[in-house]
Protein backbone atom coordinates (compact mmCIF):
# COMPACT_ATOMS: atom_id res chain seq x y z
CA UNK A 1 0.00 0.00 0.00
CA UNK A 2 2.80 2.46 0.98
CA UNK A 3 4.56 1.77 -2.43
CA UNK A 4 0.77 2.16 -4.14
CA UNK A 5 0.89 5.50 -2.14
CA UNK A 6 4.17 6.76 -2.87
CA UNK A 7 3.79 5.72 -7.09
CA UNK A 8 -0.02 7.90 -7.03
CA UNK A 9 2.45 10.79 -5.47
CA UNK A 10 5.17 10.35 -7.68
CA UNK A 11 2.73 10.35 -10.48
CA UNK A 12 0.45 13.03 -8.97
CA UNK A 13 3.78 15.29 -8.48
CA UNK A 14 4.56 14.50 -12.44
CA UNK A 15 1.48 15.46 -13.48
CA UNK A 16 1.08 18.92 -11.73
CA UNK A 17 4.61 19.56 -12.55
CA UNK A 18 3.88 19.46 -16.46
CA UNK A 19 0.49 21.19 -16.09
CA UNK A 20 1.20 23.56 -13.83
CA UNK A 21 4.81 24.85 -13.29
CA UNK A 22 6.36 23.85 -16.26
CA UNK A 23 4.21 26.75 -18.36
CA UNK A 24 4.94 28.90 -15.44
CA UNK A 25 8.46 28.44 -15.63
CA UNK A 26 8.24 28.99 -19.36
CA UNK A 27 6.42 31.76 -19.08
CA UNK A 28 8.67 33.71 -16.42
CA UNK A 29 11.62 32.65 -18.93
CA UNK A 30 10.03 34.88 -21.69
CA UNK A 31 9.26 37.26 -19.10
CA UNK A 32 12.80 37.27 -18.16
CA UNK A 33 14.11 38.13 -21.72
CA UNK A 34 11.27 40.82 -22.37
CA UNK A 35 12.75 42.69 -19.62
CA UNK A 36 16.20 41.67 -20.54
CA UNK A 37 15.28 43.57 -23.99
CA UNK A 38 13.61 46.02 -22.93
CA UNK A 39 16.43 47.32 -19.97
CA UNK A 40 19.00 46.86 -23.55
CA UNK A 41 16.89 49.59 -25.43
CA UNK A 42 16.49 51.95 -22.29
CA UNK A 43 20.49 52.01 -21.71
CA UNK A 44 21.26 52.46 -25.19
CA UNK A 45 18.39 55.15 -25.34
CA UNK A 46 19.97 56.55 -22.03
CA UNK A 47 23.13 56.76 -23.96
CA UNK A 48 21.75 58.80 -26.67
CA UNK A 49 20.23 60.79 -24.80
CA UNK A 50 23.62 61.73 -22.91
CA UNK A 51 25.46 62.03 -26.63
CA UNK A 52 22.50 64.56 -27.54
CA UNK A 53 23.05 66.45 -24.35
CA UNK A 54 26.48 66.63 -25.09
CA UNK A 55 26.24 67.68 -28.86
CA UNK A 56 23.26 70.57 -27.39
CA UNK A 57 25.94 71.68 -25.55
CA UNK A 58 28.73 71.89 -28.12
CA UNK A 59 26.39 73.54 -30.43
CA UNK A 60 25.62 75.89 -27.81
CA UNK A 61 29.18 76.60 -26.93
CA UNK A 62 29.66 77.10 -30.82
CA UNK A 63 26.60 79.53 -31.45
CA UNK A 64 27.96 81.58 -28.17
CA UNK A 65 31.21 81.99 -30.19
CA UNK A 66 29.18 82.41 -33.25
CA UNK A 67 27.91 85.58 -31.57
CA UNK A 68 30.80 87.01 -30.36
CA UNK A 69 32.35 86.98 -33.40
CA UNK A 70 29.25 88.79 -34.99
CA UNK A 71 29.64 91.31 -32.74
CA UNK A 72 33.47 92.04 -33.67
CA UNK A 73 33.08 90.90 -37.20
CA UNK A 74 28.86 91.67 -38.13
CA UNK A 75 27.83 89.53 -41.45
CA UNK A 76 27.01 92.97 -43.05
CA UNK A 77 27.82 96.66 -43.15
CA UNK A 78 25.42 97.16 -39.85
CA UNK A 79 25.34 101.10 -40.50
CA UNK A 80 23.33 101.56 -37.66
CA UNK A 81 25.19 99.62 -35.28
CA UNK A 82 28.31 101.61 -36.09
CA UNK A 83 26.53 104.69 -35.94
CA UNK A 84 25.00 104.26 -32.48
CA UNK A 85 28.62 102.72 -31.18
CA UNK A 86 29.93 105.88 -32.32
CA UNK A 87 27.08 107.66 -30.64
CA UNK A 88 27.89 105.82 -27.13
CA UNK A 89 31.58 106.36 -26.77
CA UNK A 90 31.37 110.20 -27.74
CA UNK A 91 28.77 110.48 -25.00
CA UNK A 92 30.85 107.87 -22.14
CA UNK A 93 33.91 110.17 -23.16
CA UNK A 94 32.13 113.26 -22.90
CA UNK A 95 32.84 114.84 -26.14
CA UNK A 96 30.59 116.02 -28.68
CA UNK A 97 29.50 113.98 -31.96
CA UNK A 98 28.75 116.75 -34.27
CA UNK A 99 28.38 115.13 -38.12
CA UNK A 100 29.47 111.33 -39.15
CA UNK A 101 29.62 110.09 -42.85
CA UNK A 102 29.79 106.82 -43.60
CA UNK A 103 31.11 105.27 -46.92
CA UNK A 104 31.34 101.67 -48.21
CA UNK A 105 34.75 100.63 -49.45
CA UNK A 106 34.17 98.79 -52.46
CA UNK A 107 35.74 95.16 -52.06
CA UNK A 108 38.81 94.58 -54.18
CA UNK A 109 39.08 90.88 -56.07
CA UNK A 110 36.72 88.32 -57.16
CA UNK A 111 35.54 86.24 -54.53
CA UNK A 112 35.43 82.26 -55.14
CA UNK A 113 32.97 80.12 -54.51
CA UNK A 114 35.39 77.84 -52.67
CA UNK A 115 37.20 80.77 -50.32
CA UNK A 116 36.20 81.94 -46.78
CA UNK A 117 34.95 85.03 -46.36
CA UNK A 118 36.46 87.96 -46.67
CA UNK A 119 36.44 91.14 -44.82
CA UNK A 120 34.84 94.62 -46.41
CA UNK A 121 35.33 98.06 -44.76
CA UNK A 122 32.82 100.67 -43.66
CA UNK A 123 34.87 103.97 -43.74
CA UNK A 124 33.20 106.56 -41.01
CA UNK A 125 34.30 110.14 -40.87
CA UNK A 126 33.24 111.58 -37.49
CA UNK A 127 33.42 115.22 -36.47
CA UNK A 128 34.12 115.65 -32.71
CA UNK A 129 34.28 119.05 -30.47
CA UNK A 130 35.53 118.41 -26.87
CA UNK A 131 38.86 118.68 -24.60
CA UNK A 132 41.96 116.93 -25.38
CA UNK A 133 41.64 114.62 -22.57
CA UNK A 134 38.08 113.40 -22.97
CA UNK A 135 39.72 113.07 -27.07
CA UNK A 136 42.15 110.45 -26.07
CA UNK A 137 39.72 108.88 -23.67
CA UNK A 138 37.38 108.32 -27.19
CA UNK A 139 40.52 106.93 -28.59
CA UNK A 140 41.43 104.51 -25.97
CA UNK A 141 37.17 103.37 -25.99
CA UNK A 142 37.41 102.93 -29.89
CA UNK A 143 40.73 100.89 -29.41
CA UNK A 144 38.91 97.95 -27.23
CA UNK A 145 35.41 98.53 -28.97
CA UNK A 146 33.89 95.46 -29.64
CA UNK A 147 33.80 96.13 -32.83
CA UNK A 148 37.07 95.77 -35.14
CA UNK A 149 37.99 99.38 -36.07
CA UNK A 150 40.95 100.99 -36.98
CA UNK A 151 41.66 104.85 -37.00
CA UNK A 152 42.88 105.59 -39.86
CA UNK A 153 43.27 109.04 -39.87
CA UNK A 154 43.07 111.91 -37.30
CA UNK A 155 42.94 115.84 -37.46
CA UNK A 156 43.17 118.17 -34.66
CA UNK A 157 41.76 121.70 -35.35
CA UNK A 158 41.72 124.41 -33.10
CA UNK A 159 37.88 125.30 -31.67
CA UNK A 160 35.72 128.48 -31.07
CA UNK A 161 35.71 129.86 -27.86
CA UNK A 162 37.74 129.63 -24.86
CA UNK A 163 40.21 127.42 -26.42
CA UNK A 164 39.59 124.38 -24.07
CA UNK A 165 37.82 122.68 -27.12
CA UNK A 166 39.08 121.14 -30.14
CA UNK A 167 37.44 120.42 -33.74
CA UNK A 168 38.56 116.69 -34.37
CA UNK A 169 38.37 114.79 -38.02
CA UNK A 170 39.11 111.42 -37.95
CA UNK A 171 38.87 108.62 -40.37
CA UNK A 172 38.14 105.40 -39.14
CA UNK A 173 37.50 101.96 -40.86
CA UNK A 174 35.11 99.35 -39.42
CA UNK A 175 35.49 95.66 -40.52
CA UNK A 176 32.61 93.41 -41.52
CA UNK A 177 32.30 89.65 -43.14
CA UNK A 178 31.57 88.95 -46.58
CA UNK A 179 29.88 86.23 -47.89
Amino acid sequence: MSLLVSLALLIGTIVVYATLLKPAYGEINQLRGELSATENTIDGERENVEKLKSLLEQYKSVQVAQQNIAQVLPGDEAYPQLFNQFDALTRSNGISLQSVNITLVPLQGVLQSNSAPRVGVVEASLALVGPYANFKNFLQSLETNIRLMDVKSVQINPGIGSGQNYLYNIVVDAYYQTL
